[in-house]
């Protein structure tokens, strides 16, 4: 029996991706992915579409998510599922508690 051959990655782009790490939401991280710019040295140039892209692309380069190399920006996806995961701990919060008040009253006007 043969143990399974090892390859050392050099760079974190050359690596396949995941289809849970090519889970993006919104048209910024979609565009960067799809173009592969994953690190500061594949950056792509990146037009917002309108305003609405625009904020977007604010909101993202504040969470560090996106990356600026000069005029060209790349996908950090590291950053981008941290701070997904982050968002999606923040609401189940604020859901859970929610919903437990909601199903209290409905038990109490039952009676």
């Amino acid at each position: 029996m043969t143990s399974p051959r090892l390859t050392r990655v050099s760079r974190a782009s050359d690596a396949p991706l995941s289809p849970a790490l090519r889970r993006v939401r919104g048209h910024a991280p979609a565009y960067l992915l799809a173009r592969h710019a994953l690190s500061p040295a594949e950056a792509t140039a990146y037009q917002p579409r309108d305003a609405l892209d625009r904020r977007e692309l604010d909101r993202l380069l504040r969470a560090r998510s996106v990356r600026r190399a000069g005029e060209r920006y790349w996908l950090d996806l590291a950053a981008y599922h941290a701070a997904a995961a982050r968002r999606s701990r923040r609401a189940m919060a604020i859901a859970l508690p929610v919903s437990l008040a909601v199903a209290l009253l409905a038990v109490l006007f039952y009676r």
